[in-house]
């Protein structure tokens, strides 16, 4: 059985921050600027449990103060499949057109007036707005000298977000010229 984005990013995360426990990965994913990993307790706990159970992690029982807890690393099997996961052939699904909640939408738009897109696109830019210094933030945070990749996956965030701005504004004036058959009366 093939392994999910999810479950390929957190063998990465427990690769990088072994040995570590579930609630670390799970801090992990609730501060990612990706929506698309959630970091709630209902699913990374059962995910890391079924990895365990397929061999990709193991754990075993450790202490911190009174507190017990479980810490992870990767298994043989573990380290195999996040490589293979990082190295070529890259499936052509990975580099298509990344998945954007807001270009779907904006394909069934004329199903609302005009105003109402408006209104959607000018929502979203001022979202996207307020996530700019987050992105800025994230790209200091990285410097390439600590760790190039981190912070070259930190400008991609930053650099599509510049692009989905653009693209916003773009439309937004679209939308507030007057077209043609509106100046015309009709």
């Amino acid at each position: 059985m093939a392994l999910s984005d999810l479950e390929q990013a957190v063998l990465g995360l427990v690769y990088q921050h072994a040995p570590c426990t579930a609630y670390a990965i799970r801090t992990l994913c609730a501060k990612s600027r990706t929506a698309r990993f959630s970091g709630s307790a209902g699913s990374i706990y059962p995910l890391m449990l079924r990895l365990e159970q397929r061999g990709y992690l193991r754990s075993k029982p450790a202490r911190q103060g009174r507190r017990r807890r479980r810490d992870y690393g990767l298994t043989r099997k573990g380290s195999v499949a996040l490589r293979r996961w990082l190295t070529l052939p890259l499936p052509a699904a990975d580099v298509s057109l990344v998945y954007d909640p807001l270009r779907t939408r904006m394909l069934f738009q004329r199903a609302l007036p005009r105003a109402s897109t408006l209104a959607f696109v000018l929502d979203a830019l001022t979202k996207l707005r307020a996530a700019w210094p987050l992105l800025e933030q994230d790209c200091r945070d990285h410097p390439r000298s600590q760790n190039e990749f981190l912070h070259y996956a930190a400008r991609n965030a930053l650099l599509l977000a510049q692009a989905r701005i653009a693209w916003l504004e773009e439309v937004a004036a679209a939308i507030e010229r007057p077209t043609r058959r509106r100046r015309r009366g009709k």
